[in-house]
């Protein structure tokens, strides 16, 4: 009878496409932590809360995960 002596173990990842969102003609990768930066940065032109700015991100990435395409305007993602 054969003894195993090591044991092998493998993981599976997802590799996600990134959502890419169009604006002025540019493309741009959405990332979620650069925007609520970005937000944080001056809470006199964005006085919300963080626990706003969060909401405001997941509906944002919302319609990005009902969108059929990985690429949207900036105007899509607000209406």
């Amino acid at each position: 009878m054969l003894e195993m002596r090591r044991r092998f173990t493998t993981y599976e990842r997802i590799d996600e496409m990134p959502y890419m969102s169009l604006r002025s003609g540019r493309r741009e990768r959405f990332e979620r932590q650069k925007m609520l930066f970005k937000a944080c940065l001056n809470p006199a032109k964005n006085p919300r809360s963080h626990a706003k700015l969060e909401s405001h991100l997941d509906e944002i990435e919302g319609v990005f995960h009902e969108a059929t395409e990985l690429e949207l305007t900036t105007t899509d993602i607000v209406e």
